[in-house]
């Protein structure tokens, strides 16, 4: 893993053929540098436990693509910004996250992130936070859309 302010197309080749992972451009702030170099380590990880069955030491954490989730401080990097989510949209996503590839129907989402007195309620309500959600992921038109659909029933994180 290699953080530098030099971005040279040919020091980025250089030091991929020399055997770095990955070659980041410095940013302007630290704590970016700091989140870039946790979701590697973060994906290290995921490789190890699907290749060797380790378990996940760096637990609380949540890194799918250019998404990553901090639970326990409750912050959320897109493309290495912070972004601010309302504490349901939080819960929206680190629940499809933890789970993905899962369908979530519209009642399990109320009962998870809104709790089992909105279990029945309007399916608009889901809707309308998952919208606010997708719209707030997606950086740019470029970016995958992690959050999908699935007609009438609910969503799913697909990566």
């Amino acid at each position: 893993f290699i953080i530098t302010s030099n971005f040279h197309i040919q020091d980025q080749v250089e030091a991929l053929q020399n055997g770095a992972d990955v070659y980041c451009p410095f940013q302007s702030n630290a704590e970016e540098n700091i989140i870039s170099a946790l979701a590697l380590l973060y994906q290290q990880s995921q490789l190890l436990k699907r290749s060797h069955g380790n378990k996940n030491t760096l637990s609380g954490i949540l890194a799918i693509g250019n998404i990553f989730v901090m639970e326990r401080n409750y912050r959320v990097f897109v493309c290495g910004k912070e972004i601010h989510l309302t504490p349901i949209e939080f819960k929206i996503l680190a629940l499809l996250m933890k789970n993905r590839k899962q369908l979530f129907t519209y009642d399990m989402l109320l009962r998870e992130a809104w709790g089992e007195e909105y279990e029945g309620s309007s399916h608009n309500l889901v809707w309308h936070q998952i919208k606010k959600l997708k719209k707030k992921l997606r950086t740019s038109q470029d970016e995958p859309e992690y959050i999908v659909n699935i007609h009438n029933v609910g969503y799913r994180f697909y990566p």
